[in-house]
């Protein structure tokens, strides 16, 4: 049977559904009234905990993939942070799912982590060593801002995390995709003058966060590397368009995949 940690203020109620054993409820309560008071819609199915609250603002937004999806509430999202200098994000991470390397240019993090364990890693700067950390239930870590991180599910089940920031506008940067975008002559020539036909190769299989994982996760949690979506490349214009005729030419790293 499930376990229900009751009714919260708007009639939030949060319920055990994997039948899951902690050791301290304490902390639940307080992280879903947060949620109800940011008004944010959680989808029901297939996650830990199901929240029913009702959403004030409907242009709350999610950035999904197929590894599971971000949900935001900033100054785009949900104006009543406008002036308050803070903004909110929920991350939904299916098994084996990850919200791929990047970085907010405006504000630093600090991330929850409701259930499950979920892999983190930084580079603050140049010269800097890379961090990384394993985040079980209760736990926190923090990304300073403009660093570079990335978060990863390693767990065979569904994990959610909560994280915070200090601006209503901490923008949010997908390095694979923004690096990709450059022009194309200067992205072949960063990595070792490759060709702009490879780096059209490149830019096309770069799948959506929040994406699937390693292959090591999903291995051994027996899961397909299915197709991904990639839409969030970034726009062609002028300045980073491809020379006319790459665009048709036959692509081998995409041929891989």
């Amino acid at each position: 049977m499930a376990t229900s940690y009751g009714r919260l203020q708007g009639g939030l109620v949060a319920e055990d559904h994997r039948r899951r054993q902690w050791k301290s409820n304490e902390w639940v309560e307080p992280w879903f009234a947060l949620l109800k008071f940011a008004s944010l819609c959680l989808p029901a199915a297939n996650y830990v905990y199901t929240h029913v609250a009702a959403c004030t603002h409907t242009s709350v937004k999610a950035v999904a993939g197929a590894g599971g999806k971000i949900i935001t509430a900033n100054a785009a999202t949900f104006p009543a942070v406008v002036g308050n200098g803070a903004a909110m994000a929920v991350g939904l991470l299916e098994p084996c799912g990850m919200n791929t390397p990047h970085t907010h240019p405006r504000a630093t993090e600090i991330q929850f982590s409701v259930n499950g364990t979920i892999r983190t890693g930084m580079i603050t700067e140049n010269g800097a060593r890379f961090i990384m950390t394993e985040i079980g239930p209760g736990g926190m870590t923090i990304f300073p801002q403009g660093s570079v991180h990335f978060q990863l599910n390693e767990g065979c089940e569904p994990a959610m995390f909560v994280s915070g920031f200090n601006s209503e506008d901490p923008g949010a940067l997908q390095i694979a995709q923004r690096f990709l975008g450059l022009s194309p002559d200067i992205v072949a020539a960063t990595l070792g003058d490759i060709g702009v036909e490879e780096v059209l190769g490149l830019d096309s299989i770069i799948p959506d966060s929040v994406s699937l994982g390693t292959d090591e996760c999903l291995k051994r949690c027996n899961l397909p590397r299915t197709k991904q979506p990639t839409t969030q490349r970034q726009p062609r214009v002028s300045g980073n368009a491809f020379p006319s005729g790459v665009a048709t030419s036959v692509l081998p790293l995409a041929s891989k995949f």
